[in-house]
């Protein structure tokens, strides 16, 4: 092939990769661009740099829409409360009120909320768990070691092979670090946290390290010597780099337990049979892959439970169960917050608890209401991790360009609602779209592309 034209072809190939969204059809066909519009007439009008105009494509023919952009991370940080709802929403934000019919909270991206008591499942507070960390911003705020081999881009570590990153933390004792992960070839992923290497990588590091592989997780602990292994291997969900992955790493040296989880499901819980010596309070990441993408990195306090990620077992309780953060559960009627003090009725006492005192209020589903199963609808999954779902038809999304873009729409749970449109990653659409909808060339709508 002409030299000239296989770099046209290169460069032509790298300008249609970057900043592409991607829609996903019924038939499981995909197709890249940008998402122009969402709304009106046109349903949803796509960009694709393979039409000379906009494609008029239906809502029904569609099952996701995936965004490709750099999220900007510092507004969903030093939120107080996390609200799930039975419905399948998830959302973080600063606790106004919850009344007898009414809960009532300030979100970070839309301003203040109301829902029905009764959509609500359970209410956690996150007492002096406020981000630790939130990034990557730079390059410059990590410790790179030598040969130079990452890179900063599009807000994600770029690291190739046998490169080696770390950053100096003040990490509490039990603390939490998310990542999302995208890598080519196989993955092979060390972690080290609480590690007292920072300039390169040593097989005798003090401090725990998860190697992350393509199938597998296993977890060692080193105290200066060798790294000692903590129980065996566990195998990790079919994976193969080319979708996000969500990768939290738990560790509670109070207690000696580490836990993995996969985009937001407990894979696997270690208990440590020895001690880790030190207070070494860094992070490191140690890549023997071709190429990973590390980004989305959050490090929180973590308060030691895993309330949060559906291991509990399920109980047949007919009153809201009541966690303190010294770790008592009880059962009782749960009454208002109203400022700082919760109200509830338990073994015939009416008492008034400190909110500060509070870790997490788990609701009984209720026998009959519309809010007992998920909603059909759009499912908007934010950056942050949340989960916000609305009604198609009033869904009208901002044509690109310009900054702080704002969507509007009419939420399942919180009624007509406006909010920051560069914050969402990614929509799914109901299971209830016609099947068989095939993307047919034709005249259509202003001469576009048309889903029939």
């Amino acid at each position: 092939m002409n030299r000239r034209l296989l770099i046209i072809l290169l460069l032509f190939c790298a300008c249609l990769s970057k900043g592409q969204d991607e829609v996903g059809f019924l038939d499981g066909s995909r197709l890249r661009g940008q998402l122009m519009s969402f709304g009106g007439k046109d349903g949803i009008l796509w960009n694709s740099p393979m039409a000379d105009s906009p494609i008029g494509v239906a809502p029904d023919a569609v099952t996701s829409i995936r965004f490709q952009q750099e999220s900007v991370r510092q507004q969903a940080s030093g939120y107080s409360c996390r609200f799930s709802f039975f419905n399948g929403d998830t959302l973080y934000g600063d606790l106004i009120s919850l009344g007898k019919r009414e809960l009532k909270f300030r979100s970070w991206f839309a301003g203040e909320l109301t829902a029905p008591r009764e959509a609500l499942k359970s209410l956690s507070f996150f007492h002096g768990s406020a981000s630790i960390y939130e990034g990557p911003n730079s390059l410059a705020e990590w410790n790179v070691g030598v040969p130079n081999t990452w890179w900063f881009r599009n807000g994600a570590l770029v690291g190739g092979q046998n490169a080696f990153i770390a950053k100096k933390f003040k990490l509490p004792p039990r603390v939490k670090v998310k990542l999302r992960l995208t890598w080519l070839n196989s993955l092979n992923l060390k972690v080290g946290i609480f590690t007292d290497s920072f300039e390169r990588y040593n097989y005798a590091h003090k401090g725990y390290e998860f190697t992350i592989g393509g199938s597998y997780v296993n977890v060692t602990r080193g105290n200066g010597i060798g790294p000692s292994v903590i129980g065996t291997s566990t195998r990790l969900p079919l994976m193969n780099g080319s979708r996000p992955l969500d990768v939290e790493l738990r560790i509670d040296r109070v207690s000696s337990v580490l836990a993995i989880l996969v985009n937001g499901r407990l894979i696997q819980k270690w208990n440590d049979p020895g001690t880790l010596e030190g207070d070494q309070s860094g992070i490191s990441f140690n890549s023997h892959t071709y190429s990973v993408n590390i980004g989305e990195i959050r490090v929180s306090e973590w308060d030691g439970g895993f309330e949060d990620t559906g291991s509990t077992v399920v109980t047949n309780a007919i009153k809201p169960v009541i966690r303190l953060v010294n770790r008592d559960t009880f059962a009782g009627t749960v009454g208002e917050i109203a400022g700082d003090k919760l109200s509830f009725n338990a073994e015939k006492l009416d008492l008034s608890l400190p909110v500060q005192r509070v870790q997490q209020i788990n609701f009984p589903t209720p026998l009959f209401s519309i809010y007992g199963s998920a909603t059909p609808g759009v499912q908007a999954a934010l950056s942050t991790d949340e989960r916000l779902t609305l009604q198609m038809k009033d869904l009208d999304w901002p044509e690109r360009g310009g900054t702080n873009r704002r969507a509007s729409g009419h939420t399942v749970l919180f009624g007509p609602i406006r909010f920051a449109a560069d914050w969402v990653t990614e929509m799914k659409f109901d299971g209830k779209a016609r099947a068989g909808a095939l993307l047919l060339p034709g005249g259509g709508l202003q001469k576009r592309w048309i889903f029939d």
